[in-house]
């Protein structure tokens, strides 16, 4: 009997850990809702309760490979029309991505995801945005998603939970309090400055 409640014990405790490791904040959120112009806010929570904030461009998609190119689909978030880029693309080894044409020299971040799918993983270069030299990087997943971010800058702030309450201060912004609460695995936030949520998702 007593080895079966210090298993039960065990299991619970293991299953909660579990749950907070699936709920927890450390990685890079994007924001679901983006201005007409793909602009919304990009979050780097770190476990030391520090973060990053960053405007910029967030540009989701799905992708296809055929032979050498890449086919990205859009979608319009207004009229919900699809469009279809191709573009095409040529690995240099595992950390070297020659994209476009004529072809960007792109480097890999940090280590491949799957040895049999180099393309899997994150990529960045140098863009020009509005004549300033801007990072930017290309998410490739196993599931045929793309995603393409653009954070214009990034603001250093720090973060705390208390119970269901999150306060997160980011330098030269005002600080933001209220509920933090999970839908799935999407991230639901108070908004800065006025009522309501943004809701995040993790890439």
């Amino acid at each position: 009997m007593l080895r079966c409640l210090i298993a039960l014990t065990l299991a619970v405790a293991f299953a909660g850990a579990q749950t907070r490791s699936a709920k927890s904040l450390t990685g890079k959120w994007r924001a679901l809702e983006t201005s007409m112009g793909g602009i919304g806010a990009l979050l780097e929570f770190h476990a030391d309760g520090t973060m990053i904030f960053s405007p910029g461009a967030i540009v989701p998609s799905k992708y296809r490979v055929e032979e050498d190119t890449i086919v990205t689909t859009y979608k319009d978030a207004r009229t919900g029309i699809e469009s279809e880029e191709e573009t095409e693309f040529e690995l240099a080894g595992d950390a070297t991505l020659r994209y476009g044409s004529p072809p960007v020299e792109m480097t890999r971040v940090g280590k491949p995801v799957d040895a049999a799918n180099l393309l899997l993983g994150t990529w960045t270069s140098m863009a020009d945005f509005e004549g300033v030299k801007v990072p930017r990087y290309f998410h490739f997943t196993a599931d045929g998603t793309e995603l393409l971010t653009i954070p214009f800058r990034k603001d250093p702030g720090r973060y705390t939970i208390v119970g269901d309450t999150i306060r997160i201060e980011v330098q030269g912004r005002p600080w933001i309090e209220g509920p933090i609460r999970w839908e799935g695995d999407v991230l639901v936030l108070p908004k800065p400055r006025k009522a309501g949520e943004a809701k995040f998702k993790r890439y």
